[in-house]
């Protein structure tokens, strides 16, 4: 059965996508890995090697019927990896798909019986319609957040968006983890060790490995060549490493 992944969270900028693709490059190195992107900014399709502006078919298309999963489907220079990438358009195709019944059904649709071992999606930064209909065709989720009081108070959120969806459409989504992203070192302050207890206390064992601040990710990303294979032996790159390892401990991958 094909794994599928939502990354997401509730607000801001905390290492989703990041998350995303490099854990698609670790993974494609053994299996067949799709990364949806589900985000309007389009930085997982960026990263992946296409400029958004320039891709003719989107998961909007998809989203509307307007061109099926296979057709949106790009391969990519990423061992194992394959695409199904975003642009601005997304935001046109979430209101328009706000008048449709069954509008947070229609990712599942399409993704059922996907040609993959692990579907990664790359949900927007907000709880939205399109993260809803992550949600719903998704067997787990992940959550990202950054060691500070304002991240990590959307997770909370996040939990309470999960359970509606389970309630409502999939009972069997489970949430995963959660991945502290951005961690900065302990010399820079002591607001960030004191919030990394909180969240160990508050949510342990659903705390992943932390990946540390690095600007080994904006060179990948500005590259556009994921981080295991712009800096294999970085030690952020470890960092996924070890958040990949805890997936697969917990059955996630």
């Amino acid at each position: 059965m094909t794994s599928i992944i939502a990354v997401a969270n509730a607000s801001g900028s905390a290492g989703k996508t990041t998350t995303v693709v490099t854990l698609a490059d670790l993974i494609g190195q053994t299996r067949r890995v799709v990364v949806v992107d589900a985000d309007a900014q389009g930085t997982a399709t960026s990263w992946l090697g296409y400029p958004p502006d320039e891709v003719q078919t989107t998961l909007g298309d998809v989203l509307l019927r307007r061109a099926s999963l296979d057709e949106a489907l790009l391969p990519t220079r990423t061992t194992g990896v394959r695409l199904v990438p975003s642009n601005r358009t997304l935001d046109a195709a979430a209101i328009e798909l706000n008048s449709v019944i069954g509008r947070e059904q229609r990712l599942r649709l399409a993704l059922a019986g996907i040609d993959a071992d692990v579907v990664l999606i790359d949900c927007p930064g907000s709880v939205s319609t399109i993260t809803i209909s992550a949600l719903v065709a998704a067997n787990s989720i992940l959550t990202v957040t950054q060691p500070t009081m304002k991240e990590i108070a959307g997770v909370p959120e996040m939990l309470d968006a999960v359970q509606a969806v389970q309630e409502a459409f999939n009972p069997n989504l489970v949430f995963a983890g959660i991945v502290p992203c951005i961690v900065p070192p302990a010399t820079h302050g002591k607001i960030y060790s004191d919030v990394m207890g909180l969240l160990h206390t508050t949510y342990q064992p659903l705390v992943a490995p932390p990946v540390r601040r690095s600007a080994r990710v904006a060179e990948a990303h500005a590259q556009a060549v994921p981080l295991p294979s712009w800096s294999p032996t970085d030690k952020v790159t470890g960092d996924y490493h070890e958040v990949h390892d805890w997936l697969e401990g917990r059955g996630v991958l």
